[in-house]
C-alpha cells in the first residue's frame, strides 16, 4: 500500500510523465524539495549532456540515503519480524 501511494508523487514530481522543465517555477522548487527527482530527471538530464551541477545531484543523493535508508531498515525488520513464512 506505501508503495501504491508513493507513485503518484513519483510519477509526477521525478520527471516520468514530463519533464520538470516543463512545470511551473513553483512546483520545480517543490520537486527539488523532495527524493524523487533525483531518481529520473538528474541522471536523464546528465546523460542528455545538459548542465547539470553534478555536486550538488550527487549532494542531494546521499542526503535522501542518509534520511531514508535507517527508515527503511527500521519498517524491513519490523515486517519481518511481524511476518514469517516458510523458508523466511
Amino acid at each position: 500500500a506505501l508503495e501504491r501511494l508513493q507513485f503518484i508523487p513519483f510519477v509526477f514530481l521525478s520527471g516520468l510523465l514530463a519533464p520538470l522543465s516543463a512545470f511551473p517555477p513553483e512546483v520545480r522548487a517543490f520537486a527539488q524539495w523532495t527524493p524523487f527527482p533525483y531518481l529520473i530527471d538528474f541522471p536523464a538530464r546528465v546523460l542528455a549532456g545538459q548542465p547539470v551541477d553534478l555536486m550538488a545531484g550527487f549532494g542531494a543523493q546521499l542526503v535522501w540515503i542518509a534520511l531514508l535508508l535507517p527508515l527503511v531498515l527500521l519498517l524491513w525488520r519490523a515486517g519481518v519480524r511481524r511476518y514469517s513464512a516458510m523458508g523466511a
